[in-house]
């Protein structure tokens, strides 16, 4: 890029300089005694125009000799424009009158000065022509824009790999964890193994995400995305590979965009930031409710994004409809609703709302979904459900986001229904809410981040029961803008005969409980 930008500023300078020569007749502003001896161009001070005969055509008057009378040159001059004078031979266009160059003269030009800001200026428009502003080391300062980047892992739509129309980027994330568990209190103690058990899922070496991207933009009123998860078939939920496979129409580019496919339900910064800047392992045990109650996460569906003002970031609203839990024989074309609206007021500061409705009840009659191949047969044990039911229900959230200068701090406050009627033994609504904040800062060729993240979340209101509190102490290292590490200790305390928020199947007439724990993670992350 810089080896273009010092062509660009070469090819100008000396467009301008021939552009001067070219006109030298007429920007002349003295001639003086005798021809310089230096054999310089005549484009500077001191260049030499040798003597040259007249015409001889009496009809077309000739330059004169050195006795004829001097004079200076004007505006005025008649004939073609004057050729670039070159080292030894300059000859100029026929003049008449006052207006003709003697011979064995010295040419005083000036040139205009160049100035190296409007060439700077010239520059940077041609980048953002071009689309190609080169990447800056810290993506997490990058805002998000109004376009698809809603909810995409990588907060951006640049493309780091281009190819027949298509672009690519892609995102590793391999992890070591290690769970320390305290012994579980169960009194029945045939659940005291399983419990134990259930909290040391996800411990060792595994891929925790392999995302891959393509896009594609044909017309700036048409483009398509496809993000897909690898990982998904290590860990044998091949129907959660596809993360987002939509068209975006925008009619308006820069005030309304049409979302439909398979997308981000907007509900909760935890899934609409970028994963690939998160400064944790892992989003939080609320997270893991919302997403299990289908509030937040991915559904097929549509979208109206809206930002109605001339700048995007002081107010961008999305609106989308979803699948939801009406499917297969409960098939609707409205199974969930959702909302977000959100503000930066500043640049350093995002304000954001957002609400999501399941409008009604769902009950399967098969525990998995019927389109599945294997079905639940029915079991031997008649406590256990052998049908998915439903509830409905709405969930709302609130979140404020600061960052500035490396220093990133955020904080989200979630409440809504529990809908997952066997599984929630009793509960009736959750609450929940979370806070973090970390900074970013240079040693050297390196950049750190540490951070902090506090969350309470109540899975139960209504009972004594369900409370969980949660403390991650983590580290980031960047060692390039695509190679990071992260290394992180969490821990959480349970309350007692608290139940697991996913429990196992077939589910258990009396739920299995969770434990406290105490978790460490490291993480390596590439990016393209």
């Amino acid at each position: 890029m810089k080896q273009r930008s010092t062509v660009r500023k070469l090819t100008f300078v000396s467009s301008s300089a021939a552009y001067l020569l070219f006109h030298a007749g007429a920007s002349a502003q003295q001639v003086t005694g005798p021809s310089s001896a230096s054999g310089a161009p005549a484009a500077f001070t001191g260049a030499t125009v040798p003597e040259q005969s007249p015409v001889a055509d009496a009809g077309t008057p000739g330059i004169p000799d050195s006795g004829a009378p001097q004079a200076p040159l004007s505006e005025k001059s008649t004939g073609s424009p004057a050729p670039i004078p070159t080292a030894g031979a300059a000859t100029y266009s026929t003049a008449t009158g006052s207006n003709a160059i003697p011979s064995n003269s010295t040419v005083d030009l000036q040139l205009a000065p160049i100035s190296v800001d409007s060439l700077r200026k010239k520059d940077k428009k041609q980048k953002r022509r071009a689309g190609r502003n080169a990447p800056r080391f810290d993506d997490g300062k990058a805002e998000r824009g109004t376009d698809d980047s809603w909810g995409d892992p990588w907060g951006d739509s640049q493309d780091e790999l281009r190819a027949a129309g298509l672009s690519f980027r892609f995102l590793v994330q391999t992890h070591y964890q290690y769970t320390g568990v305290s012994a579980s209190k169960n009194s029945d103690g045939a659940y005291r193994a399983p419990e134990e058990q259930l909290a040391h899922n996800n411990d060792g070496w595994d891929v925790n995400r392999l995302f891959f991207r393509i896009a594609a933009q044909p017309t700036r009123y048409l483009s398509l995305k496809m993000i897909t998860d690898f990982a998904e078939f290590k860990h044998g939920n091949g129907k959660q590979a596809i993360k987002q496979a939509y068209v975006t129409l925008t009619p308006l580019p820069k005030h309304i965009h049409v979302l439909t496919g398979i997308l981000k339900v907007p509900y909760s910064i935890t899934e609409l930031d970028p994963i690939a800047q998160y400064e944790f392992t892992s989003l939080g045990l609320a997270n893991d409710l919302v997403k299990n109650l289908d509030f937040a996460g991915r559904d097929v569906g549509a979208e109206l994004l809206v930002t109605p003002l001339s700048k995007a970031r002081y107010l961008q609203a999305i609106f989308g409809v979803f699948q939801g839990h009406s499917k297969d024989e409960n098939a609707s074309p409205v199974g969930s609703i959702g909302a977000r609206v959100e503000s930066r007021p500043v640049k350093t500061l995002r304000i954001g709302v957002d609400w999501v409705e399941q409008p009604k009840s769902a009950t399967y009659n098969e525990y998995f979904d019927t389109s599945d191949k294997a079905l639940m047969p029915n079991p031997d044990n008649p406590t256990v459900p052998i049908s998915k039911k439903w509830m409905k229900g709405q969930a709302f959230s609130g979140d404020i986001t600061f960052e500035s200068s490396g220093l990133l701090v955020r904080t989200e406050a979630m409440y809504g229904t529990r809908v997952d009627y066997y599984t929630r033994y009793g509960a009736g609504n959750f609450a929940a809410i979370w806070a973090s904040a970390s900074y970013k800062f240079p040693v050297g060729a390196l950049k750190f981040q540490p951070g902090v993240r506090v969350e309470w979340l109540d899975a139960d209101t209504q009972h004594s029961v369900g409370t969980r509190r949660q403390l991650t102490l983590g580290l980031g290292t960047y060692f390039s803008p695509k190679i990071r590490t992260l290394f992180d200790v969490t821990r959480t305390d349970v309350q007692d005969n608290s139940p697991v928020i996913q429990q196992p199947v077939p589910l258990p007439a009396i739920p299995y409980n969770s434990l406290s724990n105490t978790r460490v993670t490291a993480q390596l992350q590439v990016v393209l």
